[in-house]
């Protein structure tokens, strides 16, 4: 059988509103014929989501789990019936299978299927199967990837019911995965310690609709998608109150991926697909930027207080994805601020708030 991959060029936008051209999905042509193998930018304000790259690639025949790992600017997938692992690179246009187990499964082994996908912000990516019986961890390595079984998630829920089965995985900024089931149950895991817990159920969702696929925008929302193209929701995660978008798309579409987190308010640490900022509660006179993968230019970065002055600014080389800027407040006095990086066209890539404690 042809494997066909539908890609499209990559240009982030980190503005504000709906960033909806950096989230990326999996979709069918028809929702009576649903085969997943093609992969589209979403375009919720357009009529049709556009395919502008069609290259031949080696891909599983149903692509149901997929993450995307900025850092290497890979997506990563899993198929329905093998959990051998592929990666497309969005830069190259390279498809690779980098993880071969030898095993299939079929149709009727929907447990054993991996359909959930995330990656952290550390570049680790992880499947779960419907069963929640394995949780896969694959690690960026020099020479790729490697595979690391963990197991079953630990938790007193019966993650093997019908309810828990299906949906897709996002994650926080402090390393936690979410589970949005395909019945919209949502559910916490620790990769660490492999603890899973119920957070609850998604309200306002219309009777009949399956979450398939769900992806962190821009903005912090979470966009669900489902499978027989019923069109798009978007979830305010704190309350878990979905919204119905306002548009004309029907596409099928069955597993998504961004390039952003959720944002956990424990951790210290700001972070989205290109920066971290931290901490974000400063004791010792010094906040830290990070790059998360490599840019191209000079970034501007700019610290703020929350009238808009600008008190700070400084020089920071986007070309080099292990540099670390790190400035010193001591000038500043306690209280609130905002750190900004934009490139040197202007465009905005992190504002983040941060609190001077002394």
């Amino acid at each position: 059988m042809k494997k066909t991959l539908l890609t499209a060029l990559v240009v982030f936008g980190l503005g504000s509103g709906l960033a909806q051209s950096d989230i990326i999905a999996v979709s069918g042509e028809n929702v009576k014929a649903i085969a997943f193998k093609d992969f589209r930018f979403i375009d919720l304000k357009g009529e049709n989501d556009k395919v502008i790259v069609n290259k031949n690639s080696e891909m599983p025949d149903q692509v149901v789990g997929m993450s995307y790992d900025t850092k290497n600017q890979n997506l990563i997938m899993i198929g329905m019936f093998s959990p051998d692992i592929y990666t497309y690179n969005l830069q190259t246009g390279e498809s690779k299978r980098v993880y071969a187990t030898g095993k299939a499964n079929s149709k009727c082994q929907i447990a054993e299927q991996f359909s959930r996908m995330a990656t952290l912000p550390n570049g680790k990516s992880y499947a779960l199967n419907n069963g929640s019986t394995q949780l896969l961890e694959i690690t960026p390595i020099s020479s790729g990837y490697s595979v690391k079984d963990l197991g079953a998630l630990n938790s007193d829920l019966k993650l093997d019911q019908y309810k828990f089965y299906g949906g897709d995985l996002i994650a926080d900024n402090a390393g936690n995965l979410y589970l949005i089931s395909a019945y919209s149950h949502v559910v916490k895991i620790n990769p660490k310690d492999m603890k899973a817990e119920l957070i609850g159920s998604i309200e306002g969702l219309e009777k009949g609709f399956t979450t398939n696929g769900s992806a962190v925008m821009s903005n912090g929302e979470v966009l669900l998608s489902n499978a027989q193209g019923k069109g798009f929701y978007t979830l305010d995660f704190n309350s878990l109150k979905a919204k119905r978008v306002d548009t004309k798309s029907s596409t099928p579409l069955y597993d998504m991926a961004s390039p952003y987190f959720l944002q956990d308010a424990s951790t210290s640490v700001a972070s989205n697909a290109f920066f971290s900022i931290y901490p974000t509660k400063v004791t010792d006179r010094q906040i830290n930027i990070s790059l998360n993968t490599k840019l191209s230019g000079m970034g501007q970065v700019s610290v703020y207080d929350i009238d808009g002055n600008n008190l700070i600014r400084s020089k920071m080389n986007l070309g080099d994805a292990q540099n670390i800027k790190s400035l010193n407040l001591n000038n500043l006095s306690p209280g609130n601020y905002y750190i900004k990086v934009v490139d040197d066209n202007g465009k905005e890539l992190i504002n983040e708030k941060f609190i001077l404690i002394r």
